[in-house]
């Protein structure tokens, strides 16, 4: 299974209404006043420089100091827990082809 979006509404912390996008394949945006979330797919020459692989993506969280590395983080691990934070969380993930979307 692979991350393709994630999406956060307030993570009592410094990341408000941002969504992240963890997949060549795909282009993900959440509207959050119309709470519709749109999916555009990339064209496949940019998506599979790994052809002959058991690779699927690899994805970089890069920036300065202070801007969220590890907050993003630990809302990704949030995404297998219960508590009340994951309500605040919508992901994407493609499992095969198929595209699996959880709120």
């Amino acid at each position: 299974m692979e991350l393709l979006y994630i999406w956060i509404k307030d993570d009592g912390k410094n990341i408000k209404n941002q969504g992240f996008n963890f997949s060549p394949r795909y282009w993900f945006k959440f509207d959050e006043k119309t709470n519709t979330l749109t999916c555009e797919k990339q064209k496949p020459e940019l998506a599979d420089i790994f052809k002959d692989s058991n690779i699927a993506n690899v994805t970089a969280i890069v920036g300065e100091n202070g801007t969220g590395k590890s907050n993003l983080l630990d809302n990704i691990i949030k995404i297998h827990n219960t508590d009340n934070s994951f309500e605040q969380i919508i992901t994407v993930f493609r499992k095969q082809e198929k595209c699996i979307k959880i709120k």
